[in-house]
């Protein structure tokens, strides 16, 4: 750092060996700012309560210093942000997986009354089956209703074709079904 009076004479220079090119000091008094091979001069000017120049403040700082701050810094923020967000994460971490497991169980559960619906259907001697509101019969059907409808198990087979019926009777049946 240099210090200068008000008529820009340096007085005191900090280290005493420090020297700043006249062209230099020059071109930084005039901007105010300077970056030159690595080093960026600021300058600042020194008043008085009243207003008046007491003398002017030129601060060289190594470009190389300022992005080891920069890092350093970077640095810090990254642990404290990593501190703050694990415990967040952790927790988020743990309740998707409990989350996960009820979802699993209820899968299971969901699974074993699939199959004791199938075996109820499969055991019953009437023609029972079910359909979506898109006009499907559903993969839920008896055995009979299987074999009397020639309803294929991949629950695409088309209710109009079960009910051996015409466009116009399917609409309006398929109508009061919605209305319901």
């Amino acid at each position: 750092a240099v210090v200068y009076d008000q008529d820009a004479d340096a007085i005191l220079r900090t280290p005493a060996e420090f020297q700043v090119a006249i062209p230099l000091e020059q071109e930084a008094f005039e901007t105010g700012a300077v970056l030159r091979e690595g080093l960026s001069y600021e300058v600042a000017v020194l008043k008085d309560p009243g207003g008046d120049t007491l003398g002017y403040f030129l601060l060289a700082l190594s470009q190389e210093a300022l992005n080891t701050q920069a890092r350093q810094r970077l640095l810090v923020t990254a642990i404290v942000g990593l501190a703050t967000l694990l415990p967040a994460t952790l927790l988020i971490a743990w309740a998707l997986g409990w989350m996960e497991g009820k979802l699993r169980a209820g899968e299971i559960r969901l699974a074993q009354a699939n199959a004791e619906n199938e075996a109820m259907l499969h055991n019953l001697d009437e023609g029972l089956f079910t359909f979506d509101l898109s006009g499907n019969v559903r993969k839920q059907y008896s055995r009979r209703a299987g074999e009397l409808f020639e309803i294929s198990g991949d629950g695409l087979t088309p209710l109009r074709r079960v009910l051996g019926v015409d466009d116009a009777t399917f609409k309006m049946f398929m109508e009061w079904v919605g209305l319901m």
